[in-house]
């Protein structure tokens, strides 16, 4: 279910969502292309920041003083693209991208 918050894909649809991970179903929506776009680039630059995945996952779940002292996770997980841009944007600030 949270994938399908990060595709930007309703609940009743989850059972797309292993299936777009499998490339079993194409992308033909441009919001989707689009947030994937948005997360890969956050998951590059935090990869080239922290180069540990478990730091980068705790850094996801901590609040952010320049968010307001919300969690970048939770802003992700609430689904809209809006709160993606925001966040890539912070990502983008923080990590000098």
């Amino acid at each position: 279910s949270d994938a399908a918050g990060l595709l930007g894909i309703e609940k009743k649809d989850v059972g797309n969502v292993s299936k777009i991970l499998d490339g079993r179903q194409q992308i033909d929506s441009s919001d989707m292309k689009d947030r994937i776009a948005h997360l890969l680039s956050i998951r590059t630059s935090l990869w080239i920041f922290f180069r540990d995945i478990q730091v980068e996952n705790e850094w996801l779940r901590e609040s952010q003083e320049m968010l307001g002292g919300q969690v970048p996770m939770s802003l992700l997980l609430e689904g809209s693209l809006e709160n993606l841009v925001l966040v890539r944007e912070y990502v983008d600030t923080v990590t000098g991208m």
